[in-house]
């Protein structure tokens, strides 16, 4: 035993009339002693166990998928057989459950175990109020999680017999038609108790609505009402109000009583509830009530009527549930505390149920002991669902629908004896068809587990829904039935049987009477041949029509109107009013109301859009001649008519509610100027007393702003609220409402007043209407104060909220439009109102309005250029007449009068440093009769400041500059920010600008051509990416002077190329557009590639050696006695060694290139050492011979010479040691011959001279020769 919301064992509920309790009395009660009616209240299964897993708790009415999906897993695990849920909600899915509790339930039907769930207790749409449109087919109920496929979902019908504490009635004792004056009732859980004896007095409240009790003496006394059109909790709060000492609510339809659930207030009273039957009988009559807590059997007059409580199916998704029906409409069960008590709901029926379940488990497993768990509860079902009766309608003899009943009434004898069930499609016992046609046909297979042959006869019973007076009356009505053959199952085996279904007949009628499609439904019952008694059966449903496309929401109260209908919750009265309290679905404003005598506004209260209030204070829709509504609001601030939204009742559950504006022009809808924030899902308003009719839908207000936050324009647009059907495939639907916007209010020009005998009648000249909204009335009313002289009062408005009014008299217009004054009322007390269809108004005194007959009104305005709405400054005005003359006015009144004429005003002083004037400071206008108002606008814009920054990503030098262009070309320099971090900025006006950076070599901005808009009220920042390329940049003005150099030129060639590349690359880098990242790579690849150029200096000096080694050869015999060949081809190679000195850059490779074809060439020089001792013996002689011989000494000058020249050059090629043998010879040969030439003779007398080498002597011309 545990309560899971608590998490404690201390399960039991402090209430005496504990639900959980009644409901484990029917399912396994055991007494061993009677009840207070008598008799020994036995359950379903009295010899099994039970497991309390409570899942709610005292503190808290609610509980939650997780919780009892856990609870599921926990009795599974414990060995639970069935489980009973008495509980759920409205509206449930079977496709879209939550996967929690569809997986819980398929663990447990996968080890055996049963789920049985109340189907819930909401009847249909609109329960205790109407019933269903016939143009609304998806009015079923049936609640979660009773919708999850493998669960078993219980619907509701009533018991034989009523056992229920009943109150007398006095002086109906004798009555028998009114079981003698014992009324029965279902009390309501309250703090207050009836006095037992006590004779209660009773009043009439008819449906317990606030003004129900108006002028009705109900203090101390008993509040009788009628259930319907409110809650049961509103009615006992209202009667709580009025003094009231209890309250009995009888029902509104017949059927058994119900469980009312009271909250706040008005569980301080008891509170009961009785049939209808009884309910009319006491408002019949005057009778006197005494409560004494008797107990009574009583035949219940709807025995074996389904529930009128018990929730329809079918699910959201068009799925075929409840899946069967049990005993729930007043049945005595177990309490707390040792005591009973009579309750009535599917929380009751479920139980039966779960017994039962327990009970055919338990035949299965003794008659099939080797089946799984699995294949048990899948029997389980199918046994429970096939052996069911269906049960038949009194009123209309037929088949009551499977949407109501599942497969029929349990029958529990039949359940844990048969051996034959049906099953459709994928073994499932009821057949859930979809969308058909008017002819269709399935499949249904009939299962024998018997050792016999089975022979069965097939009856197809086809239904559909009643249909009176546009609305389902809730009854079935026969299409069809058709007998098929019999079919004969085997031992031990199935037989599948197809089935076909026709209505055509039918179809025409049908449509009429449900345009939106309808279903057709009904049972396949296969019965013995010999009495055509039921043996098993199937429910089977269809939908005529596109289920998932019905609509979800109710048509718009324009279009019901236009068309002279009401809605589902709204009966529109003739005068069209409706409320912003009335259900309908339509669009929602607010409105205010100023309070002519003080100037004050009271507060906003909502309105439907497209009313206004009458003199009655009651707002009514205003139709045009076609029967439309002019939709219009003015979302100008003004607290009247600033937003709309969207109102609606919902037929069905729905899912992505969305709203969306769009401009008139754009009927595609392909460019929304404002959507809703996010979408919402909602459950269908079924009401059942307690529910919302309808629904405010929160996410669909807009105030006339694009989803940027600006202002539209005034105009026309269209607002489109999308939602689609919770039904898988179902199409998005949409409603279109067409709106106005108008900002613009109305303005009264001027009027004046006749007296004629003593009447007065004032006229108005025509009305301008600014905007396009279109004027929708002109009153004229005068306040009219009470004895205590105050013109104002408190009332409540349509929706009980109380409000300040004031008490006008309005004065109707004559057949020629004007008003005749009343007397003895004062001008500044009469008011001339008019009001646009978009709730902007202009409204004046007679005092401040009326003037001669031959004047108007002016009004001078400095305006926004945009908004045309006045700009808060001060300025000065001057009006000339048509002669040039300056008139006298009143500049302290906003408006002044001006007789008829031309004029010229000037604007002669403004705020020039404030506004920017975009109008000329002069305008003329003409003020007639026709033209009696004038406003003269002055246009001008506001200069509004905001702080702007212009931040860098990187630091800047200090010669950047940063500009300012506006639209209209002017510059403004924004100074560097001396706190702020690589930024600029200062306060300057809102608006958009292009900005001008300019940036020193090396620096780059990513974004060309900036531009930032500067925004009011916010902190401007606008952040600009700079590129720095100063490294790039030197590292690329550095490839010149590194080219030059030796670490380039003598570098490996393929880091040369390296180099090479990366530098094409960064010079691309420099004149293209890179991220700083980008730049840093390729100044990184440049860098790198640089680093790696490992050239060293060309080594010159061994070129200086080569060419002074050059020198020492020629000097060798080596060189000189070379083939000629080969000494050429060594001078050559010389000169290519001695030209690299010439040149400014030698780089180490042609060094290397030249020596080494020096040094080749030198290798080839084949010459031998010459030979100079010969040459050296003959000059040794010569010296000799000049120093003695008288040949020499006497020869002739010119021989002398001669000679001496040959034994010098002898001299000279000795010296030489790089003379070739050739030239020895030819020293050697020259020197001889030329000594063979002395002539010189012995003189007869001797003079002796001293020949020294290499002196100088004189010869014949006086040259000196060596």
């Amino acid at each position: 035993m545990i309560i899971y919301m608590d998490g404690d064992d201390n399960i039991k509920e402090k209430d005496t009339s504990s639900h959980g309790m009644h409901v484990t009395g029917i399912a396994t009660g055991n007494p061993d002693k009677k009840s207070a009616n008598g008799e020994y209240v036995y359950g379903v299964a009295p010899e099994a166990q039970v497991m309390f897993m409570r899942v709610f708790s005292d503190r808290s009415g609610t509980t939650s998928s997780a919780i009892y999906a856990k609870a599921i897993d926990d009795a599974v695990a414990l060995g639970a057989d069935s489980i009973n849920m008495s509980l759920g909600s409205s509206t449930g899915s079977t496709v879209n459950a939550d996967p929690s509790i569809v997986d819980a339930i398929k663990r447990a039907r996968a080890k055996g175990v049963s789920v049985l769930i109340s189907a819930g207790n909401s009847n249909t749409f609109g329960y205790g109020y109407d019933k269903p449109l016939a143009e609304n087919p998806d009015y079923g109920l049936v609640g979660n999680p009773s919708t999850v496929e493998d669960s078993i979902s219980v619907a509701s019908v009533n018991n034989t017999v009523v056992t229920e504490e009943v109150f007398n009635v006095l002086r109906l004792e004798n009555n028998a038609e009114l079981n003698h004056g014992k009324f029965t009732y279902a009390a309501a859980e309250t703090e207050g108790q009836f006095k037992k004896g006590k004779e209660y007095e009773y009043v009439d409240a008819g449906l317990g609505r606030e003004e129900d009790f108006s002028g009705v003496d109900v203090k101390g006394k008993l509040a009788l009402v009628q259930r319907g059109s409110i809650t049961f909790a509103e009615k006992a709060n209202n009667a709580l109000k009025h003094g009231v000492t209890g309250i009995v609510v009888y029902n509104n339809v017949a059927g058994a009583n119900v469980t009312m659930a009271l909250d706040g207030e008005g569980k301080k009273n008891p509170a009961v509830f009785i049939s209808k039957e009884y309910g009319e009988a006491l408002k019949a009559g005057q009778y006197k009530l005494v409560f004494n807590g008797a107990l009574a059997n009583q035949p219940n007059p709807e025995a074996k009527e389904m529930s009128d409580f018990s929730s329809w199916g079918v699910t959201t998704d068009g799925q075929l549930k409840p899946d069967v029906t049990a005993p729930g409409g007043s049945i005595f069960s177990s309490l707390n505390d040792n005591t009973y008590g009579n309750m009535s709901g599917t929380s009751i029926a479920a139980p039966h149920v779960a017994g039962v379940a327990a009970l055919v488990k338990q035949y299965l497993l003794k008659k099939y002991p080797d089946k799984s768990p699995a294949e048990i509860s899948e029997l389980v079902k199918a046994l429970i669902m096939s052996t069911a009766k269906p049960h038949i309608n009194k009123e209309t003899r037929t088949y009551t629908s499977p949407r109501q009943q599942g497969a029929g009434i349990i029958d529990t004898a039949a359940a844990v004896s048969t051996d034959l069930y049906v099953t459709g499609e994928n073994n499932y016992p009821s057949v859930s068809l979809g969308n058909v046609k008017d002819e269709f046909t399935f499949d249904v297979t009939v299962h024998n587990f018997s050792d016999k042959d089975r022979t069965l006869k097939m009856i197809v019973n086809t239904n559909t829904d009643n249909v009176k007076d546009g609305r389902f009356t809730l009854t079935p009505r026969k299409l069809t039935e058709t007998v098929w053959p019999e079919i004969t199952v085997k031992a031990h085996s199935s037989e599948r049987v197809t089935v076909k279904v026709n209505i055509s007949k039918f179809a025409e009628e049908l449509t009429k009477l449900m345009p939106n499609g309808y279903f057709l439904e009904g049972f396949v019952r296969f019965v013995d041949p010999a009495d055509d008694g039921d043996v098993v059966s199937l429910p089977f449903m269809g939908f005529r029509g596109e289920f998932q496309n019905l609509p979800a929401a109710e048509k718009a109260i324009y279009n019901l109107v236009r068309e002279g209908k009401s809605g589902f919750y709204y009966d529109v009265p003739k005068d069209k009013s409706v409320s912003a309290g009335d259900n309908v679905s339509a669009i929602l404003t607010t409105a205010n109301e100023t309070l002519y005598s003080t100037g004050q506004t009271t507060a906003r209260s909502p309105i439907v859009l497209g009313t206004v209030e009458n003199e009655q204070g009651t707002n009514v829709l205003q139709l045009d001649a076609n029967g439309n509504v002019r939709l219009a609001f003015s979302p100008n601030n003004d607290g009247n008519k600033d937003l709309i939204q969207y109102r609606s009742v919902f037929y069905r559950n729905f899912t992505n509610l969305t709203a969306s504006v769009y401009a008139s022009t754009d009927t595609d809808y392909r460019s929304p100027i404002w959507q809703s924030s996010k979408a919402l899902d909602g459950r269908k308003n079924y009401f059942d007393s307690k529910g919302p009719k309808s629904y405010v839908v929160e996410n669909t207000v807009w105030d006339g702003h694009d989803s940027r936050g600006n202002a539209v324009k005034d105009g026309l647009y269209t607002y489109v609220i999308r939602y689609t059907p919770d039904v898988p495939g179902a199409n998005e639907q949409a409603v279109a409402f067409q709106l106005q916007i108008d900002t613009q209010k109305p303005v009264i020009t001027s009027g004046y007043i006749t007296n004629t005998n003593g009447v007065e009648t004032f006229v108005a000249r025509q009305v301008k209407d600014e905007g396009e909204g279109g004027i929708l009335r002109k009153s004229l009313f005068y306040l009219q104060p009470d004895k205590n002289n105050s013109v104002l009062y408190q009332a409540r408005d349509a929706l009980g909220n109380v409000r300040i009014y004031e008490r006008r008299v309005y004065i109707a217009a004559n057949q020629d439009g004007s008003y005749t004054l009343p007397k003895g009322v004062e001008k500044t007390n009469i008011f001339y109102l008019v009001e646009d269809f978009a709730g902007n108004k202009d409204v004046i005194s007679l005092a401040k309005l009326v003037g001669d007959e031959n004047s108007g009104r002016i009004r001078v305005a400095l305006v926004d250029a945009e908004s045309h709405k006045d700009l808060d400054t001060s300025f000065v005005y001057r009006i000339k007449d048509a002669n040039g003359n300056y008139v006298n006015l009143d500049k302290g009144n906003d408006i002044n009068f001006l007789g008829f004429g031309h004029y010229v005003a000037e604007l002669f002083t403004y705020d020039k440093g404030g506004l920017k004037l975009y109008s000329s400071q002069t305008q003329e206008f003409d003020l007639t009769a026709e033209d009696s108002f004038k406003t003269i606008e002055f246009l001008a814009k506001e200069i509004v400041y905001a702080p702007l920054s212009v931040a860098f990503d990187q630091a800047v030098p200090k010669n950047t500059s940063v500009v300012l262009k506006n639209a209209d070309g002017d510059l403004l320099v924004l100074p560097v920010q001396k706190y702020g971090q690589n930024a600029f900025g200062k306060t300057v006006a809102v608006g958009r600008y292009t900005v001008l950076v300019k940036l020193p070599a090396g620096y780059e901005l990513w974004d060309e051509n900036p531009t930032v808009e500067v925004f009011e009220g916010q902190n401007n920042l606008l952040k600009l990416a700079v590129i720095i390329k100063t490294q790039l940049l030197a590292a690329v003005n550095k490839q010149a002077s590194l080219v030059a150099s030796a670490q380039y030129y003598n570098a490996a060639a393929e880091k040369r190329t390296a180099y090479d590349q990366a530098y094409t690359v960064a010079q691309a880098a420099v004149a293209g557009k890179l991220t700083q990242a980008e730049v840093d790579k390729v100044l990184a690849a440049l860098n790198t590639a640089s680093n790696d150029l490992d050239g060293k200096d060309s080594d010159i000096a061994s070129v200086k050696q080569a060419i002074a080694a050059y020198g020492a050869m020629t000097k060798t015999g080596r060189y000189a006695n070379a083939t000629e060949k080969y000494r050429r081809n060594y001078d050559q190679a010389f000169q290519a060694v001695a030209l690299l000195l010439a040149q400014e850059r030698v780089t180490q490779e042609q060094i290397d290139t030249v020596l080494a074809k020096l040094k080749a060439a030198e290798q080839r020089l084949n010459g031998k050492a010459t030979n100079f001792s010969s040459l050296q013996k003959l000059v040794d002689r010569e010296v000799e011979f000049q120093a003695s011989n008288y040949r020499f000494i006497y020869a002739s000058d010119d021989v002398k010479a001669a000679y001496l020249t040959a034994f010098e050059h002898a001299q000279a090629v000795l010296e030489n040691p790089g003379a070739s043998r050739e030239e020895v010879k030819a020293a050697t040969a020259n020197l001889r011959k030329a000594k063979r030439k002395f002539n010189g003779k012995r003189p007869k007398k001797v003079q002796t001279l001293t020949v020294l080498k290499k002196t100088k002597v004189q010869v014949a011309s006086n040259e000196l020769v060596s």
